[in-house]
């Protein structure tokens, strides 16, 4: 079924199901589910269900399978070299609800900056 979702495309698309063989298509899920991500896109939102392809936008840009692991720390913005421990499970639930990385670090910086500019003008007056 996979093989029939385009990037950018759900398994729910009526025009993608024209495609599939009846006995194929997928007869449930939200609009976003058996999506497949777009490879030149931003990342969408991983959540917990990433490594299942009938969660919400995970399957693989030029591949017939769901993300891995990897992959979805990857989407979050998390370093190659961060390791995350536990079980399978227990590394999904810590990469579907982290804020990623990157988005910590620009929401910090901003607040920084805040902090600074409100220093500068309670010292100028």
């Amino acid at each position: 079924m996979l093989s029939y979702i385009p990037q950018g495309k759900s398994g729910l698309d009526p025009e993608v199901q024209k495609k599939m063989p009846k006995n194929l298509r997928p007869t449930s899920g939200f609009k976003n589910s058996y999506q497949r991500i777009v490879g030149s896109a931003p990342s969408p939102t991983i959540t917990r269900n990433f490594t299942t392809p009938s969660s919400a936008n995970c399957i693989h840009p030029t591949q017939d399978r769901a993300l891995s692991i990897r992959e979805g720390a990857r989407c979050q913005s998390f370093p190659d070299w961060f390791y995350f421990l536990g079980t399978t499970d227990e590394k999904r639930l810590q990469i579907g609800n982290a804020v990623p990385p990157l988005l910590g670090k620009a929401i910090g910086e901003s607040i920084l900056n805040a902090i600074e500019s409100a220093k500068k003008v309670k010292t100028k007056a």
